[in-house]
């Protein structure tokens, strides 16, 4: 079970190719976790690569997602 004072944060980074890389705050820092082309796969990678970092599956409580919006005129519009 985790710690319920355990807080972790991730966060979407757009790629040119118009993928989803998925980066989780670790102990030593920024690590990549996983890519997907499908917002709907984000938050399970997410608490996939960070139980690895950690060791042990993390609640919703535990885990905090941010996905900003692409950047403009970057991606095709």
């Amino acid at each position: 079970m985790s710690d319920p004072r355990m807080q972790v944060r991730a966060r979407v980074r757009h790629e040119p190719d118009r993928s989803y890389a998925v980066l989780v705050e670790g102990p030593d820092g920024e690590v990549e976790v996983g890519r997907t082309g499908k917002t709907a796969d984000l938050w399970a990678l997410a608490q996939a690569g960070a139980a690895r970092l950690f060791g042990e599956s993390l609640g919703a409580d535990n885990l905090t997602l941010h996905v900003p919006q692409p950047p403009y005129g970057q991606d095709g519009q």
